[in-house]
């Protein structure tokens, strides 16, 4: 389906996919109504392990809209103890103990996720990888090797390409995330890295954080192997903008990552507990001209204000015949078409224009956010986030040093 020359994330966003947000984003990918053709181009997309495994319509009908699907096993999830004590000991690929910096036990491993990957109908691979592996230089690049040993031996039984290689990035870990790269950049049969830091949350993560992450996935670009920025999604446009080739996220939620948060909220709660169990988060859209998710009950507020709504009014297929709604669905299919069309938009300016493209968008919906929160506060609703938007444009400002352009 894809060659080697063919951009698998086209325009540069990548959707992700779970239980919760499946309806919306199946919902995305169909035809807008029964007079139209109008369908989303979507050429990947970003599928739970787990939920591929237990509804396998799923490969099915993406494969039907030509879209290539990712499966995410989430391998990481295996170097924590606390993984055997959840329902993720359960899934197929599950390894017998934590990750272990041992040839045999990252065989054992890969062999057994890749061949997961391939049972749920998957078009395109990613070998797996750890963050304890990057302990070290010298650590990360045999992991890396014995990896691409496991691979080789595993090619025979699936011909599925192309191969991404998941790069754990942690602070102060950039020269190993560096020397697994050139590893697997090196190795003529890796196609891309998706690169994953261990705690991300683009609107509250400080210039320097971001800075840094954008430098390491920069220079992991240069060694040969476009990246896909994990979890960067919701400042997709300043990320692509800076010349990261694509970003992913969840469409309407899972615009955060936090290893260890991960794994405390999947193990299971005592049942006196059970009544302080959260549940699923609230419904948020995603809203392009402000940059950020808003919740029901801020839409309703803003709805209720001719001039806030005018702003931000839904011409989209989502909301054509359906004004007024924000269910689960049609907040997971407003999202997802915002953050695609975005993305093609963006695709479309040459690379030149692109910095001053963001920045002018993102100075825009700063002017957006004010007009919005004196709506919100006056219906007593939380105001809108806008210190991530100074972040952005700071970054932007330094898109030349972060390329090594004085």
């Amino acid at each position: 389906m894809y060659g080697i020359g063919r951009q698998l994330w086209g325009d540069g966003f990548i959707p992700r996919m779970n239980g919760r947000s499946r309806p919306g984003i199946m919902r995305a990918m169909a035809p807008s109504d029964l007079f139209t053709d109008e369908i989303s181009a979507i050429p990947a997309i970003i599928v739970d392990a787990r939920l591929a495994l237990e509804d396998r319509d799923i490969s099915a009908e993406l494969r039907d809209r030509d879209i290539a699907m990712i499966t995410d096993t989430q391998a990481w999830r295996y170097s924590d103890p606390r993984t055997w004590e959840t329902e993720w000991n359960s899934v197929p690929y599950a390894p017998s103990s934590p990750f272990s910096a041992r040839r045999d036990w990252v065989r054992d491993y890969v062999l057994k996720d890749l061949s997961a990957q391939v049972d749920t109908g998957c078009t395109c691979l990613i070998l797996p990888g750890w963050f304890p592996s990057l302990e070290t230089m010298e650590l990360a690049r045999t992991v890396a090797l014995w990896t691409l040993e496991a691979f080789d031996e595993f090619k025979p039984k699936a011909a599925v390409s192309p191969t991404i290689a998941w790069i754990a990035a942690r602070p102060g870990a950039r020269d190993a995330s560096l020397a697994a790269a050139k590893v697997y950049a090196e190795s003529g049969v890796v196609h891309a890295a998706y690169v994953q830091r261990d705690k991300i949350n683009c609107p509250r993560d400080s210039l320097d954080r971001l800075k840094r992450s954008a430098k390491l996935m920069l220079e992991i670009q240069n060694l040969g192997l476009p990246v896909i920025a994990g979890y960067f999604g919701c400042m997709g446009l300043t990320i692509r903008a800076i010349g990261v080739s694509a970003a992913d996220c969840g469409p309407c939620e899972g615009q955060s990552f936090d290893f260890l948060e991960a794994i405390t909220a999947a193990l299971p709660r005592p049942m006196e507990g059970a009544s302080s169990r959260r549940g699923h988060p609230p419904v948020r859209m995603w809203l392009e001209e402000l940059g950020q998710t808003l919740t029901a009950q801020q839409m309703e507020a803003i709805r209720q204000n001719r001039i806030a709504f005018a702003e931000i009014m839904c011409r989209r297929a989502c909301h054509r015949f359906r004004l007024g709604r924000d269910t689960m669905s049609v907040a997971v299919h407003h999202s997802l078409l915002s953050l695609c069309e975005a993305a093609t938009r963006q695709a479309r300016l040459p690379a030149s224009m692109r910095v001053d493209n963001a920045r002018r968008l993102l100075t825009e919906m700063k002017v957006r956010i004010a007009t919005m929160d004196s709506v919100l506060q006056a219906e007593k609703q939380r105001p809108l986030r806008r210190e991530h938007l100074d972040v952005q444009l700071a970054l932007l400002a330094d898109a030349n040093s972060l390329h090594g352009v004085a």
